[in-house]
């Protein structure tokens, strides 16, 4: 493709408003020829100069053209909600296997190494080696809970995990 064409023949929508409206407003080429040289109606094009200009004078309107991206991952939405349920689980005493299992029981998607560095970032250490006995009595109250919720056809709940240690 030749440089010019990309101005003269837009691929998108977005990039056929920006040469449209680069020609009436930067170029000054009236409405008339504009539309019919991008392919719109006078009136649509007439409605396109009408939004852009109201979108200009919005303060804090971000440029509808081109945006700037940032790199890296996008933080989501549920990250607070993901850290303090990891948080409220480890506060109930459990490894972070268990928090791992407890937290697919919520259906909350979340990997074993991202559980180690929430609980790191937020000053918690490696739980000291426990016997098998006390695992499973910290595994049998969330299993407890678990079961009684799925027997009622009840979704598990955060609140519904508590060792008694700690409120959650």
């Amino acid at each position: 493709m030749h440089p010019l064409e990309y101005f003269q023949k837009p691929r998108t929508p977005a990039q056929r408003q920006y040469c449209a409206l680069a020609a009436y407003y930067k170029d000054g080429i009236p409405a008339r020829e504009v539309a019919a040289q991008y392919g719109y109606t006078l009136s649509s094009f007439y409605s396109l100069v009408r939004d852009f200009g109201r979108r200009m004078k919005e303060k804090g309107s971000d440029d509808p053209f081109f945006r700037n991206k940032k790199p890296g991952r996008k933080v989501s939405s549920e990250k607070p909600h993901l850290e303090r349920t990891v948080v409220a689980l480890r506060n109930c005493d459990l490894s972070n296997a268990q928090i791992y299992r407890a937290m697919r029981a919520l259906d909350l998607q979340i990997s074993q190494a991202e559980i180690w560095r929430i609980l790191s970032r937020c000053g918690y250490e490696k739980l000291p080696r426990r016997s098998r006995k006390a695992i499973a009595a910290t595994e049998t109250v969330f299993q407890t809970h678990a079961s009684l919720r799925r027997a009622a056809g009840q979704p598990l709940r955060l609140k519904d995990v508590s060792t008694g240690k700690s409120g959650v």
